[in-house]
């Protein structure tokens, strides 16, 4: 890339320090909201971490989870929505809005682990994917 002035040297230097702030800030927050997310899944019971993953990792329907692991359907619904409502709240405390953990889920075109292969059992429980459209589902 050849530069024409010294003008144009030092916007190309400044749009590249601007794209490494933004960088740093987007793998700030996803270490962040890892964190967090680690912690508060690490805090439940493991049958909790495990409905989550099979629900938006594996992209199962909630009647095939409940089949699963023999729980009663209708309750696993409410019991989904208050895991969710419990994370967006952990998420909320730490600091971490819906616009900066949009601008991480948005960029992100790896898998999210969020700890969960750490945990008992989880070797044979597939991996947590952030591509709803692998699931066919909507997340919106």
């Amino acid at each position: 890339m050849a530069f024409e002035t010294i003008q144009d040297l030092a916007v190309s230097a400044s749009d590249r320090a601007d794209e490494r702030v933004a960088e740093e800030d987007v793998r700030r927050t996803s270490e962040a909201a890892s964190r967090v997310v680690r912690e508060t899944l690490g805090s439940w019971p493991d049958e909790d971490a495990v409905i989550l993953r099979f629900r938006y990792g594996s992209g199962m329907s909630i009647a095939d989870i409940a089949r699963m692991l023999r729980l009663p359907q209708r309750p696993l619904y409410r019991r989904i929505e208050a895991m969710l409502r419990a994370l967006r709240t952990a998420l909320d405390e730490a600091g971490l809005d819906e616009k900066e953990l949009l601008s991480v889920i948005g960029d992100a075109s790896q898998e999210m682990n969020f700890g969960l292969d750490e945990r008992k059992g989880a070797a044979a429980l597939p991996s947590f994917q952030t591509n709803p459209a692998a699931s066919g589902e909507d997340w919106s």
